[in-house]
């Protein structure tokens, strides 16, 4: 698997991204624009992933996503 870059995200009541942050940036969410699931390589041992496009405060959109085996969150992609 392509290694993404690890981000700390604080979520709300419903496990939904309200800022994330990794280096020096910390961007709080605007809007979620859309949520899906991926299961990934399962034949090569990936676990499932929750994707979520977000568009942040700076009006940057980023995808990330949450590894469900891991708990761990990580940055997928950034628009220009």
């Amino acid at each position: 698997m392509k290694k993404y870059p690890r981000l700390q995200v604080q979520c709300n009541s419903q496990g939904l991204p309200l800022q994330i942050e990794y280096g020096r940036l910390s961007l709080s969410v605007r809007r979620i624009m859309e949520i899906w699931r991926d299961t990934g390589c399962w034949w090569k041992g990936e676990s499932e992933k929750a994707f979520y496009r977000l568009l942040c405060h700076d009006n940057s959109v980023r995808e990330i996503f949450l590894d469900l085996g891991s708990e761990e969150w990580f940055l997928y992609k950034t628009y220009d």
